[in-house]
């Protein structure tokens, strides 16, 4: 099955996104400032793109460290898929560093960036980090692989650190 032009379009958009949004990461690093936190002493890592159509389960994983214990963790996900009338392709769960599943997330419907040929779907998830480690958004394609329909997901993840007030 062949990509849709409007797909193709939109992916040639987020692929030039992403690197403007490396470009400008590395201007700030030339500043002298962090790659990954910002004065507020929030970490923000690219965001990652993944194709469901080349399996039926991908896994974004961001590791957490100790400083960042107590600190609050969001997740975001969205997906672009073709128009299908059963599935809701890549279904993300989020995992702790211990495998268990924190939440299986519920994507909604984003109305105002549908089009003629594909659904957009969104889900968000923030947490308090109760231990350093690694956690993980798993997308779960099963259903859409099977049926091929063209999916693309994007996973961001932030971490707010705890800052200490001065007295």
């Amino acid at each position: 099955m062949r990509p849709g032009r409007n797909f193709l379009n939109v992916m040639i958009l987020r692929m030039l996104a992403v690197s403007l949004v490396s470009v400008v990461l590395g201007a700030m690093l030339a500043c002298g400032q962090s790659e990954e936190e910002n004065s507020l002493g929030v970490r923000f890592p690219l965001p990652e793109t993944f194709d469901l159509l080349e399996s039926g389960f991908h896994k974004s994983t961001f590791g957490v460290g100790a400083d960042e214990r107590g600190g609050r963790m969001e997740v975001s996900v969205e997906v672009m898929q073709e128009k299908h009338d059963q599935h809701i392709c890549g279904v993300p769960s989020v995992v702790d560093p211990f495998g268990n599943v924190l939440q299986i997330l519920a994507p909604r419907q984003i109305a105002e960036k549908m089009t003629d040929t594909h659904f957009f779907y969104e889900s968000r998830y923030a947490f308090f980090v109760a231990t350093d480690g690694f956690y993980s958004v798993k997308l779960d394609n099963q259903g859409c692989l099977i049926d091929e329909v063209e999916a693309v997901a994007t996973v961001q993840w932030a971490v707010h650190t705890v800052r200490e007030r001065s007295q």
